[in-house]
C-alpha cells in the first residue's frame, strides 16, 4: 500500500521593513559642533534628532539644547514664514560649529530631499542665522531650492562673521529682495560662489556681500538683459580686500542698480566692464566711489542717452585712476555726470564730451579736485544751460589755458566757479554771449593765481551777480579784452581785475572765396595777421560765429599770402584762397 503524504500550506505575510535607526543628514537641516558648548535655541517648537538617530524629540520654543564637538543636531518642523518677517531666528552660541544637510526640513518636514519650491513662502528663511558668529562653514546644498520667493534667503546669514564659505545659489529667477542682505558683515567670507540668476527682480541682490572685507574675488554673474531698481545696489560695498569684480552684463540699468556696487573697495584695481545702452536715474552714482587702487575703468560707456544723475560721482575719489572710459552720450539728463571723476588726482586726459545739446546741472562739479588734468576737453555746446558747467574743473591745478569761445547763450550759475582754484591757469577765452544771466560767471576765476589774460565779450552785465567776485585772486597784472562798446565794467574782483591793461577786441571775417559765407572771427586790437596766425588765435580761440553780419570791407589775397604784419581790420572780410 503506497503511503500518502499531504503537506500543509502556510500563507505568509509579508513583513513591515524596519524604520531605519539613522537618518539621511542630506535631508534634514544639521548643526555640527566643532567645539564643546555648542548652544541653540529657535522661537517655535521644533523636533530634534542627536547624532542622526530617527528617534526625535521635541524642542520647545525658546529652549536652549547643547551639543558637544562631534556630535550634531538635525531639525524638521512644518513652520510658516511670516511675510517679511521669516520663520524665526535661531541663536547660537558658545563653540564653533558648521551647517550640514537641507535647510528645506523646517518648512517641509521628512519631505525636504524633494522639495525645491519656496514660491509659496514668501520670507521663508529671512534672518535665520543672523548674527549666529559661530557659524564656520555651510554645506553646498544647504539651500537647494530652485524656485525661490521675494525675501525667502534676505539676511539669512548676516552678521555671520566666522562665515568662511557659501552655499550653492541654484535659482535662476531672483524675486524682490531674495538675497538682500544675504552675507553682509560675514567679515570672513574669502570666496564667492556663482550666481547664475538670468531675471533680476528689484533690491534683489542689494548689499549682499557689504562689508565681507575678506572676500577677495567675487562671485561671475550670469549674463542678464537687464536689472530691475537695485538689483546690485552695494553688493559689493565695503569689501575692502576685492580685487576681481564680475562683468556687469546687462544691457538696460534699472534705477540705483549699480549704485555703490563697489563703493570703498579700496584693493580694487581693474573695473568691470559695462554694456548698458540704457541707464536708470543713479544707476551708477557713487559705483567706485573711494576705490582707491583702481587704476582702470571700463574702457566704455555705450549709453547714449543719459537719464538724472546716472553717473555721478561714479569715480569719485578714484585717486590713482589716470585714464577716464570713453563716453558715448549725445543726450544728457540733469546732473547725469556731476561730481564724476571728482578726486581723480591723477588723471591727465579728460574724455570727450559728444553732447551738443546740455542739461542742467550735467556737468556740475565733474572734473572738480583733478589736479593732473592738463588740458580741458573740447565743449561744443553753443548754449549753455542753469549750472551745467557749475565748478567743473575746479582745483584742476595744471590747467594752463581754457578755451569757451564756441559758445554763444550763457545761463543762470552756468559758469559758477568753473575754474576757481585752478592756479595754473594762465589764459581764458571765455564765451562771446553779450548778455550775462544771473550768477553766469559769480566766482568763475576764484583764486586762479596765474591767470593774466582774459577775453570776455560782454556787453550786458546787468544780471543779479553776474560777475560777483569772478576774478578774485587773479594775477596782479594783466590783459583784459572786451568789446569796444562795453565802458560799463568795474575795475576790481567784480569786473577788470586791478593793475590789469584793458584792450578791444575787433571782428573780421575769412572765406575762401567770395561767393561763401564767412566765418566770423575776433582778434585783439592792435594784433597783426602774423601774429594772430602764431597765436593759435584761427584754431577756435577767437571764432565768434558761423552767421555772418554786414561787412565794412574786403581783402582780396587768393594765395593766403598775406604779409605777417599786415593789421588786422574789424569788420573786414579776407578772401585768403583757403580757410583757417
Amino acid at each position: 500500500m503506497r503511503r500518502r503524504f499531504f503537506s500543509k500550506i502556510i500563507n505568509k505575510v509579508p513583513s513591515t521593513p524596519s524604520t531605519p535607526s539613522t537618518i539621511d543628514i542630506n535631508n534634514y537641516m544639521t548643526v555640527e559642533a566643532m567645539e564643546d558648548g555648542v548652544v541653540i535655541q529657535f522661537p517655535s517648537e521644533l523636533s530634534y534628532s542627536i547624532d542622526l538617530d530617527n528617534n526625535w524629540s521635541t524642542l520647545a520654543a525658546n529652549t536652549p539644547v547643547t551639543i558637544n564637538s562631534g556630535q550634531t543636531i538635525s531639525f524638521k518642523a512644518s513652520l510658516t514664514p511670516v511675510t517679511d518677517t521669516g520663520s524665526g531666528t535661531f541663536t547660537i552660541t558658545g563653540g564653533a560649529c558648521r551647517l550640514l544637510g537641507n535647510c528645506m526640513s523646517l518648512l517641509f518636514g521628512d519631505n525636504a530631499a524633494t522639495s525645491v519650491d519656496l514660491s509659496a513662502h514668501n520670507s521663508a528663511f529671512m534672518e535665520l542665522f543672523l548674527n549666529c558668529t559661530t557659524i564656520v562653514s555651510v554645506a553646498e546644498n544647504f539651500l537647494p531650492a530652485t524656485t525661490l520667493s521675494p525675501r525667502c534667503y534676505q539676511s539669512i546669514f548676516s552678521g555671520c562673521t566666522s562665515l568662511t564659505d557659501m552655499p550653492i545659489l541654484s535659482a535662476e529667477t531672483l524675486p524682490a529682495y531674495c538675497y538682500k542682505y544675504m552675507f553682509l558683515g560675514c567679515s570672513s567670507l574669502v570666496t564667492a560662489k556663482a550666481i547664475g540668476a538670468v531675471t533680476m527682480g528689484s533690491q534683489c541682490c542689494e548689499s549682499m556681500f557689504q562689508n565681507c572685507t575678506s572676500l577677495v574675488t567675487a562671485p561671475t554673474l550670469s549674463s542678464v538683459t537687464s536689472t530691475a531698481d537695485y538689483s546690485y545696489y552695494r553688493m559689493f560695498l565695503g569689501c575692502t580686500k576685492l580685487t576681481t569684480a564680475p562683468k556687469i552684463t546687462a544691457k538696460t540699468l534699472g534705477t540705483y542698480a549699480c549704485s555703490e556696487m563697489f563703493k570703498n573697495c579700496t584693493s580694487l584695481v581693474t573695473a568691470p566692464s559695462i554694456a548698458a545702452t540704457t541707464v536708470g536715474t543713479y544707476s551708477c552714482y557713487y559705483m567706485f566711489q573711494g576705490c582707491t587702487k583702481l587704476k582702470t575703468p571700463p574702457s566704455k560707456l555705450p549709453a547714449t542717452t543719459l537719464a538724472s544723475r546716472c553717473y555721478a560721482r561714479m569715480f569719485y575719489n578714484c585717486s590713482v585712476m589716470t585714464k577716464a572710459p570713453t563716453l558715448s552720450a549725445t543726450t544728457l539728463g540733469t546732473y547725469c555726470y556731476e561730481y564724476m571723476f571728482n578726486g581723480c588726482s591723477k588723471l591727465t586726459t579728460a574724455p570727450v564730451l559728444k553732447a551738443t545739446t546740455l542739461a542742467n546741472y550735467c556737468y556740475r562739479y565733474m572734473f572738480n579736485g583733478c589736479s593732473a588734468l592738463k588740458s580741458m576737453p573740447d565743449l561744443p555746446a553753443k548754449t549753455l544751460k542753469s549750472s551745467c558747467y557749475y565748478a567743473m574743473f575746479q582745483k584742476c591745478t595744471s590747467l594752463t589755458e581754457i578755451s569757451l569761445s564756441n559758445v554763444q547763450g550763457v545761463a543762470p550759475s552756468c559758469c559758477r566757479y568753473m575754474f576757481s582754484g585752478c592756479t595754473g591757469l594762465q589764459t581764458a577765452y571765455c564765451p562771446v554771449a553779450t548778455t550775462l544771466s544771473n550768477n553766469c560767471y559769480q566766482q568763475m576765476f576764484n583764486a586762479c593765481s596765474n591767470l593774466s589774460y582774459i577775453s570776455m565779450c560782454a556787453t550786458d552785465i546787468s544780471a543779479t551777480n553776474c560777475l560777483t567776485n569772478w576774478v578774485n585772486g587773479v594775477a596782479s597784472t594783466g590783459t583784459f579784452v572786451k568789446d569796444a562798446s562795453m565802458t560799463s565794467l568795474p575795475t576790481g574782483v567784480n569786473g577788470i581785475p586791478s593793475g590789469w591793461i584793458a584792450k578791444n577786441y575787433i571782428v573780421f571775417y575769412i572765406n575762401s572765396n567770395a561767393y561763401m559765407e564767412p566765418l566770423i572771427y575776433g582778434a585783439e586790437e592792435g594784433m597783426t595777421w602774423g601774429e594772430w596766425l602764431d597765436s593759435g588765435y584761427h584754431n577756435g580761440k577767437w571764432r565768434i560765429s558761423s552767421t555772418p553780419t554786414p561787412t565794412n570791407g574786403y581783402i582780396y589775397d587768393p594765395q593766403g599770402a598775406l604779409d605777417e604784419n599786415t593789421p588786422i581790420i574789424s569788420g573786414y572780410t579776407y578772401y585768403t584762397g583757403y580757410e583757417y
